[in-house]
């Protein structure tokens, strides 16, 4: 609904054509559903994307445009689709690192950790201290079984934030996975700089 409105109030798209009759659609579906949300969900979502696609049309240089049509193709599972949204966003907009992460959680879930690993150190370049990025890339290289990059990523994500418990999971479970057992109780201990021994990061 957030999105539909930005659409509906943004002077570039709000007297368009296909945009009023898409809007007008969704109030229609308000109405017949006494504004339950649940029951017209998959409706929205559907004239949602449809405004959106539209306006693209309009703009197809829309970097904003190309974001959002592509979270929305995620949400829908369509990750070929919204690979290639994220992918001219990105190439829109080369210098912001949160739309090269989202491009790279999209490959990552679609099974495409390699080509995520490049989407997230682009990211990184733009913004070192982008923990999630980190964190992303970390895995990205663990679905690899590349658990030696992976625990020097998890350590420096870290760094940053030691009370990240769900990224001391994941550093936990690729230690074991390259024998490094004996290093788990460092884990236990969230003891960041005891690392410093063991990797370099």
């Amino acid at each position: 609904n957030y999105l539909k409105t930005w659409l509906e109030n943004n002077p570039s798209y709000s007297t368009l054509k296909e945009i009023k009759t898409h809007s007008r659609t969704i109030r229609e579906f308000e109405k017949l559903n006494g504004g339950n949300m649940t029951r017209m969900d998959t409706n929205l979502s559907d004239t949602v994307m449809q405004m959106f696609l539209a306006a693209l049309r309009a703009n197809p240089e829309d970097a904003d445009l190309h974001t959002v049509v592509g979270v929305l193709h995620h949400l829908s599972d369509n990750y070929d689709m919204a690979i290639e949204h994220f992918s001219k966003g990105c190439k829109l907009r080369p210098n912001d690192p949160y739309l090269w992460n989202k491009l790279g959680a999209t490959q990552a879930n679609s099974s495409r950790s390699k080509m995520a690993v490049g989407a997230y150190q682009r990211a990184l370049g733009l913004k070192q201290n982008y923990m999630r990025a980190r964190t992303n890339l970390a895995i990205a290289y663990a679905n690899q079984d590349m658990h030696d990059k992976a625990c020097v990523h998890y350590l420096k994500a870290l760094r940053q934030n030691a009370e990240a418990a769900h990224v001391w999971g994941y550093l936990k479970i690729s230690l074991s996975s390259v024998g490094r057992g004996d290093l788990i109780p460092l884990v236990e201990r969230r003891d960041v700089g005891a690392f410093e021994k063991h990797f370099r990061f």
